[in-house]
């Protein structure tokens, strides 16, 4: 694959903190590029992401993101030396982007507050982007790479989960091991969940009220598991009051 030097790095790293959709990222990239290559190139990956959200990577073909794109296909080649490095290339830097969507948490937040952050920052990445995720963790099964950029993807998110929660509760760095573990068997419950929802043929993303719940009911189970208890919810969340008869008993 040709070598992306620093004239032709995406530069959406850093300039995002509300997550979007990663082709719509890569739609306003093109424009910021002077070098008509560069918006080729980028306007390619664009293409490819946006096809991703209705399309098995299986079934992904060049011909396709070319004619999305509106590039011939033999251009493709200038660009990208196969369909595996046009896959990875996209797959990096979407995984860099997400990074620099990670919410900002303050350490006077209230507890359930930084919980449901999180969460709805996760679930909300996950919803704009599941072609992608689904994408990576596909192609996890076809080359080490892939496995190797998922595993990383999911360790950093951990670590600055972790490191905030050492922080936030006073914990002794050294006893963070079980905390990661708690985190790490969170995170693999809410991926489960997440690729439940957004199949490629469900319309579950396109219904508020549902998201709104789904966020509220993780935000929720996360809480008791990490803190033993049930939090103060807002008067908004529809699961008040059945946190107050439970409580009760």
């Amino acid at each position: 694959m040709p070598e992306a030097n620093a004239s032709t790095r995406l530069r959406l790293v850093g300039r995002a903190r509300r997550p979007a959709a990663f082709h719509e990222a890569l739609a306003a990239e093109e424009g910021l590029r002077k070098a008509k290559g560069e918006r080729t190139r980028v306007r390619l990956m664009a293409s490819g992401c946006e096809l991703l959200q209705t399309t098995n990577v299986d079934s992904l073909m060049i011909s396709r993101v070319s004619n999305q794109a509106g590039v011939a296909k033999g251009a493709f080649y200038i660009y990208f030396d196969s369909r595996s490095a046009f896959l990875e290339e996209l797959c990096r830097e979407y995984v860099a982007y997400e990074m620099s969507t990670f919410p900002e948490l303050d350490l006077d937040m209230d507890a359930y507050a930084m919980v449901r952050t999180i969460v709805a920052w996760y679930a909300d990445v996950f919803r704009k982007n599941s072609g992608m995720i689904r994408c990576l963790v596909r192609m996890t099964d076809v080359e080490e790479t892939f496995a190797e950029l998922w595993n990383r993807r999911n360790r950093e998110i951990a670590d600055r989960i972790v490191s905030f929660l050492v922080s936030f509760l006073g914990i002794d760095a050294k006893d963070r091991g079980p905390l990661r573990e708690l985190v790490n068997a969170l995170g693999d419950g809410m991926d489960q969940a997440l690729f439940a929802r957004h199949r490629i043929d469900d319309a579950w993303h396109h219904t508020p009220a549902k998201r709104r719940s789904f966020v509220d009911l993780h935000s929720l189970i996360i809480y008791r598991a990490a803190f033993g208890g049930d939090p103060e919810l807002p008067k908004s969340s529809r699961f008040r009051r059945l946190v107050e008869q439970t409580g009760r008993r």
